[in-house]
């Protein structure tokens, strides 16, 4: 009854804006699985490595969350990449993701100064202290070999450094500012909020 009663103002612009940041978000993560998949070792094209992560996007409507990141691996091995290397590469990828929106958690605090919002620190903390441990080049690698002896397959030969790792996160960090911008521009397109 609520959505019925309120006073929608589209602005076509700002909706379009939206969808446009979206679009470049999507772009800057493909690209981000792409230089994840280099450095694992699987060499592919960017526009490969884009075309198979675009396609996989919409499974991630289907419960359980995880049906893309297995779209990939299997489209991904139709055109020569080792599950191994897709595999690597998903998890570098989800450390990062989970990197970068611990660090933009532990700025809550600051942003919103309410008490409700400090008790979040040291959750965001402890995920941001995980995360720079896990992504660190020879721990990150000593862990993916570790799990492949496990499952006993050979060893992946992992090129990476500090820098690709700090690359990836700005990444990463990019994308979680598009996300939060196209929510504000969509929210401007269809109401009448003020930016701040």
């Amino acid at each position: 009854g609520e959505l019925a009663r309120y006073q929608w103002r589209i602005e076509w612009v700002w909706l379009l804006a939206a969808m446009g940041v979206l679009m470049l978000q999507a772009l800057l993560l493909a690209s981000l699985w792409w230089y994840a998949l280099r450095l694992m070792g699987a060499v592919v094209s960017w526009r490969l490595a884009v075309s198979l992560w675009l396609k996989t996007q919409i499974a991630r409507y289907l419960p359980g969350g995880l049906w893309d990141v297995a779209g990939r691996v299997t489209l991904g091995q139709q055109v020569g990449i080792s599950v191994r290397a897709s595999s690597a590469s998903v998890v570098l990828e989800m450390t990062l993701q989970i990197l970068s929106a611990s660090l933009f958690l532990a700025l809550l605090p600051v942003l919103r100064g309410d008490v409700a919002a400090r008790s979040y620190f040291p959750l965001a903390a402890g995920l941001i202290a995980l995360c720079l441990v896990t992504a660190a080049p020879p721990v990150f690698r000593r862990l993916v070999n570790m799990l492949l002896r496990l499952l006993r397959k050979p060893p992946l030969g992992i090129e990476m450094t500090y820098r690709d790792v700090l690359i990836m996160l700005a990444m990463r960090l990019l994308g979680h500012l598009m996300v939060g911008a196209s929510f504000v521009l969509f929210a401007r397109g269809v109401s009448d909020i003020s930016w701040q």
